[in-house]
């Protein structure tokens, strides 16, 4: 054990002299971002984990900050445990950079038993060998991986190892702020599914607003710190971020630095945010009209609007076939947990069909079990049902993959997703050293 600590605490270093190297170390923006961007809900109201009870068999299970996250998890814990009354299982909510956070704990050996896991981070917790291979426990649980959207469930292997079940199907959507609609005087018509870019982008033009040169609101939150986002904006403009056979980066591609002109003149005039900027208004301040994410923040911002917030589909842009940024998180049994057959059982349970609807009955996340995606999902009763919650399955056959799709090496997804962030921040100061980038991004790649 002590020899597994020394490693992951060599490993976590060279991950942050990495990221050190790429000039991560003074930026508000994350260092790998999930496939759905950092939560809305602040998780100001932490609780703290509960002891461990004399005679029970105690796990802990790891996520993160977000209020939403928590009333979840304490729901499938119920059904769990309601049936397993000599087990008890904790709650640790994580705050900060997740996946830092995740590795700091392994590297100390305080990792939960069960972990939230991001498709960004499987690749480096599998190599580092922190999670466990869950591929010999699915015939033992009935879990066929025919269930589970093929996408979906191909992010939580590595080398033909199963090291994460994914939860959710995730892909981006538009979230949207009625009061601000109504107050611009937007034709509410144009806002539906399938809208296009055009139509998206006339809308976010009219909802700015300036006091002289200053803007005091925004068009749309694009969450450009979060690579999702920008892989679908950039191949939707027809331009390109990584080669074919994901060792190189194409930023210089010249349809790449046309979209990313593009992006900086309409970012520049506050019809999108500059998330890299400190103190940039957001969306849930009610300075911003619309908000790229997924359906993990409904719940959050259900909280904030009440009945003042709908969500549409992705806009549809002409430049590639696949453009609407998907992705999932999902759950892994940590290496180092002492009860591990436990942990075993609660995550399988946790995918099985049962906890699947617990899951779905909270509204936080679309099933990843294609069958529990019909028209009657309970999932379609939460926040509210009077919302567009076509939008959240609109068009599966767009989705574009994650970034550590997009590399030969899923490893290196943070450090890439770092150095990406920079070219975002830098290029949408000044329009130059897209040859600069394009190396900082191969050596992230190559590491």
């Amino acid at each position: 054990m002590r020899l597994f600590k020394k490693c992951l605490v060599l490993l976590l270093a060279v991950c942050l002299s990495v990221c050190c190297f790429v000039g991560c170390g003074d930026r508000s923006g994350p260092v790998d971002p999930p496939p759905g961007p950092g939560p809305v809900d602040p998780g100001d109201d932490i609780d703290p984990p509960e002891p461990p009870v004399p005679g029970k068999i105690n796990i802990r299970v790891g996520i993160t900050s977000d209020t939403s996250e928590r009333d979840m998890m304490k729901a499938v814990i119920a059904a769990y445990t309601a049936k397993h009354s000599d087990v008890n299982i904790s709650i640790v909510q994580i705050a900060g950079n997740y996946s830092s956070q995740i590795v700091n704990l392994a590297s100390s050996g305080e990792l939960p038993d069960v972990f939230m896991n991001y498709d960004t981070l499987v690749g480096y917790l599998a190599k580092s060998k922190v999670s466990l291979d869950l591929t010999s426990y699915l015939d033992q649980y009935e879990i066929n991986p025919a269930d589970f959207y093929p996408s979906m469930y191909a992010l939580g292997k590595v080398n033909d190892q199963l090291h994460m079940l994914p939860r959710e199907y995730a892909h981006a959507v538009v979230y949207y702020n009625k009061t601000l609609m109504r107050d611009a005087g937007v034709d509410m018509s144009v806002i539906k599914n399938g809208w296009t870019w055009e139509q998206f982008e006339s809308v976010a033009q009219k909802l700015v607003k300036k006091r002289g040169s200053i803007i005091t609101q925004y068009g749309a939150d694009l969450q450009l710190n979060w690579p999702t986002t920008v892989l679908s904006y950039v191949y939707g403009k027809g331009g390109t971020l990584f080669s074919t056979d994901k060792k190189t980066c194409t930023i210089d591609n010249a349809n790449t630095q046309q979209a990313y002109a593009a992006l900086k003149e309409n970012v520049d005039g506050g019809v999108y945010t500059n998330v890299f900027k400190a103190g940039m208004s957001t969306f849930i301040s009610g300075k911003v009209g619309m908000y790229f994410s997924v359906r993990t923040q409904a719940n959050s911002i259900h909280k904030t609007y009440g009945s003042e917030w709908d969500v549409v589909s992705f806009p549809t842009m002409s430049g590639a076939s696949q453009y609407v940024g998907s992705g999932t998180t999902g759950y892994s049994v940590s290496t180092m947990s002492e009860n591990r057959d436990t942990a075993i059982d609660f995550l399988m349970f946790m995918m099985s069909e049962e906890g699947m609807n617990v899951i779905a009955e909270t509204g936080l996340v679309i099933p990843s079990r294609i069958s529990m995606n019909n028209e009657s999902a309970v999932w379609r009763n939460y926040p509210r049902k009077n919302i567009n919650q076509d939008a959240f399955v609109y068009m599966p056959e767009r989705d574009l993959a994650p970034l550590s799709s997009f590399i030969e090496n899923p490893t290196r997804t943070p450090q890439v997703t770092d150095a990406l962030n920079l070219a975002t921040e830098s290029l949408l100061q000044s329009l130059s050293g897209y040859a600069k980038h394009k190396n900082d991004i191969n050596m992230a790649m190559a590491g």
